[in-house]
């Protein structure tokens, strides 16, 4: 556990080591947001609120929340009285135009599981740049943040990797972003956002 919290607070990301959901849970829970994502997701979008939509993905989000790792390391990090903002699915499509690199809001952390297997990663994380001294955004300002050059970029950018059911913890000021999409399936990720 402590070694966890030492590398997310230096690199700003760090693989998470329980098993969250069961092979067959996370599969489940696979078929059921693509159900949703049919259903529910507007042409364009790349990411819907999961909460709420249906109850055993409910019980699934509560499972991985009620997790003993999940639930120390949230405390050590955010504190006791912490926030859970949002539980989205992101979506990195065949045709994912990407995301340039970014930083979200000061005081936030996450949660990242992968929902199905992704050997090269959709998400890409800068890791240390949490320490940047900014109290600007400014990873949308630095001339080698393009999509365009993410072939260079990935020399020193962290892809999230890993199979069904891995998950990352992240401090949102590291610098991170979505790659365009390079294979020819749907990467699914479900992020908790939390102060």
């Amino acid at each position: 556990m402590n070694s966890i919290i030492k590398n997310l607070m230096k690199k700003g990301i760090v693989k998470g080591r329980s098993e969250l959901l069961s092979k067959s849970e996370i599969k489940e829970l696979e078929s059921l947001i693509l159900k949703s994502k049919n259903k529910h997701l507007k042409d364009g979008e790349v990411s819907q609120n999961i909460i709420g939509i249906d109850k055993r993905i409910d019980e699934l989000l509560e499972k991985i929340l009620t997790n003993s790792e999940i639930q120390n390391t949230l405390i050590k990090v955010l504190g006791k009285n912490y926030l859970i903002r949002q539980i989205f699915a992101r979506y990195n499509e065949p045709d994912d135009n990407g995301l340039a690199l970014h930083q979200d809001a000061i005081g936030e952390a996450g949660l990242m599981i992968l929902v199905n297997d992704q050997p090269d990663g959709s998400t890409v994380f800068f890791p240390g740049s949490q320490s940047i001294p900014s109290e600007k955004h400014m990873a949308q300002k630095v001339s080698w943040n393009s999509l365009k050059l993410i072939n260079l970029t990935k020399y020193f950018l962290m892809p999230a990797i890993g199979n069904a059911g891995s998950y990352y913890y992240f401090l949102h000021r590291t610098w991170h972003g979505r790659t365009p999409g390079k294979s020819n399936k749907t990467k699914i990720s479900i992020f908790f956002d939390m102060f």
